[in-house]
């Protein structure tokens, strides 16, 4: 298969990206890199590199037409099977440029930009998040001292209400965002306010995509 991986860096990107690509290559996938570079003919041994045009760099990038061409084009060319976005900034010109060519696109993009973490002045952890069935052990380890929960109800859903009901009162802070005031939301510390279906605008769809 001829997978696309599109993101919006320089080379060299973040190792994610790198390792990304070199699995891909591994597995017997033909990759291709969308993004920034120093130079064109920028030599990477597991994918093909293809550099944005310095007249899309300058132009403004959000709704903007001409990035999905350019995608488009590059896409067609090499006979792309599947596009993966690996950064927000192109998420909306990437999926334009799939649904046209009628191609699979995949949007991964987990990794934290580096403009938040210099903002932020934190690096990106190493070590992936917790699992909810690994959040209450370490509650009551006390290794996890805050949790935010959004649209859940943990209190009336956990198979052991006991066990859970202890881990929850060894956080230190507890901040919930529901549409009612939940038994979760009851002994949380922050409360706020979630917007139902029929408060939103705009378009929506149920899990079958109708």
């Amino acid at each position: 298969m001829r997978i696309a991986i599109i993101c919006h860096c320089r080379f060299p990107w973040n190792r994610g990206i790198g390792r990304l690509a070199r699995t891909l290559h591994e597995q017997g996938h033909q990759v291709h890199i969308l993004t920034k570079t120093t130079s064109k003919g920028t030599d990477y041994p597991y994918a093909t590199i293809h550099a944005f045009p310095f007249a899309l760099l300058k132009s403004h990038m959000p709704f903007n037409f001409l990035w999905a061409l350019w995608i488009i084009r590059v896409c067609l060319r090499q006979k792309i099977d599947l596009l993966i976005v690996r950064e927000l900034p192109l998420a909306l010109q990437s999926y334009l440029a799939a649904k046209i060519m009628r191609k699979p696109i995949l949007m991964d993009m987990r990794e934290h930009y580096p403009a938040a973490g210099k903002a932020w002045g934190k690096k990106r952890a190493d070590l992936p998040g917790l699992t909810i069935t690994d959040m209450i052990p370490a509650m009551l380890e006390g290794k996890l001292k805050g949790l935010y929960v959004i649209g859940e109800n943990p209190k009336l859903s956990d198979p052991d209400w006991n066990h859970l009901n202890h881990a929850l009162k060894e956080l230190d802070f507890l901040v919930v965002q529901e549409l009612f005031l939940s038994e979760t939301a009851q002994v949380a510390d922050v409360v706020f306010s979630a917007a139902s279906v029929a408060e939103k605008e705009g378009t929506i769809t149920n899990t079958e995509r109708r």
